[in-house]
């Protein structure tokens, strides 16, 4: 989904899939060869699905399908933790867009995205939909 997603609305766009964010805790730019340490510790460190630069700032998007309730949360840590990522030091928090992209309707996910400013987009390739219908006992599901 995610490749996709990128593959059609970003044509042109240099993008970063499961970019690792912030630092180590206690590791700061000032220690000698921070980036090889924060190398070794680098799976430690939360996976934000999609980032991209824009005239603006930068989005990070996360993608979901199910339970995307829990994604409004990550969003929310991740827009925290850009600004410590490397290649991205430049930016504050306000210059960062958070999406949530759904692949199918999610009410409660929606809601609260909204309340903490967090857009949404609705991306339900085919594939997606026919797979969801299976899982549902119909032959066609309308996200």
């Amino acid at each position: 989904m995610l490749a996709e997603y990128a593959a059609e609305r970003l044509q042109g766009v240099a993008y970063a899939t499961h970019l690792r964010l912030g630092m180590p805790v206690g590791l700061t730019r000032d220690k000698p060869n921070w980036r090889s340490e924060r190398q070794y510790h680098l799976a430690t460190l939360p996976e934000a699905d999609l980032v991209w630069r824009t005239d603006e700032g930068a989005v990070i998007a996360e993608f979901a399908v199910w339970n995307p309730i829990m994604k409004v949360g990550q969003l929310l840590l991740y827009r925290a933790l850009l600004p410590s990522t490397p290649g991205y030091e430049d930016l504050k928090r306000t210059q960062i867009t958070c999406l949530l992209v759904l692949g199918r309707a999610y009410p409660l996910a929606e809601a609260e995205a909204g309340r903490r400013h967090i857009k949404l987009d609705r991306y339900a390739p085919e594939w997606l939909r026919a797979e969801l219908a299976t899982r549902r006992g119909g032959a066609h599901w309308t996200p």
